[in-house]
């Protein structure tokens, strides 16, 4: 069992429960919404989008949490084609959705949430750029990207309070909740305080949720983007050994000791 389950698969398993999650809801959405708009409360097609999600959330969570390795960045993080890709495609996901949600109206909250959207577009392909090359960029970018993720939180909240059905949001909901979280936990490692668990949990739970949250979601390519962001950008998965600084590698301090 223990073969079965290397950390190595996790990407993959959180994105299989994922699309587990979107078909089922998308099957609720398409076979059970009535005139009114609203979903039948309590139906076996949204258990059974959580059965999956949630057996792949308590996996990635009992399986991390016993994984050791340090928390150099440079060893965490190195030259990625595929996180790089992940980042221009966050990217491009935040830039498309833009347009469409533009109803400021005079809306403080919205007003910052359509600023800090644009300068995360930036942002995301900085970092993206970096992690092409393998060199760390400033907190400052992922730091922009997980504000934008916590007042895109702060909106939505306001439209969710107003649905009378859980079912409809709250994947969305705990979607950007993690998104956050791994934009978070990506800006401490770039500032060297970043810890390995953390990161690969909110990581692999954001990969995973998100793609449940696309039924019935205003913002499925944001969603559809944030997973591939989040699983493309996961700190290496096999902990990666201590080794004797060098001069060059003096750049990357200061960074947390090993997870423990």
């Amino acid at each position: 069992m223990k073969k079965l389950l290397k950390i190595e698969y996790f990407p993959l398993i959180s994105l299989a429960a994922g699309i587990l999650g979107l078909i089922f809801q998308s099957l609720l959405f398409l076979l059970t919404l009535d005139e009114k708009g609203l979903v039948a409360s309590g139906h076996i097609l949204h258990i059974l989008a959580w059965l999956p999600v949630a057996a792949a959330l308590i996996l990635s969570g009992v399986t991390v949490w016993q994984l050791r390795g340090h928390n150099r960045y440079a060893d965490n993080f190195p030259a990625s084609l595929s996180g790089a890709v992940g980042s221009f495609a966050l990217a491009g996901g935040v830039l498309v959705t833009v347009p469409f949600h533009l109803e400021l109206q005079g809306n403080a909250l919205a007003v910052l949430w359509l600023l800090l959207a644009v300068v995360s577009v930036p942002c995301l392909v900085f970092t993206g750029l970096c992690r092409r090359t393998g060199k760390r960029p400033t907190a400052l970018f992922h730091a922009v990207v997980c504000l934008f993720f916590a007042i895109h939180l702060v909106r939505c909240c306001q439209s969710w309070s107003r649905e009378p059905q859980v079912e409809t949001y709250v994947f969305a909901l705990l979607s950007s909740i993690f998104l956050m979280l791994s934009a978070y936990h990506r800006a401490a490692f770039d500032a060297g305080i970043g810890r390995r668990r953390m990161q690969i949990l909110t990581g692999l739970a954001a990969g995973c949720l998100c793609l449940a949250a696309i039924p019935g979601s205003d913002y499925k390519l944001l969603y559809f983007t944030g997973s591939l962001w989040a699983l493309t950008n996961l700190c290496v998965l096999t902990p990666p050994k201590r080794h004797r600084r060098t001069a060059e590698s003096e750049e990357n301090t200061p960074d947390t000791p090993e997870d423990s």
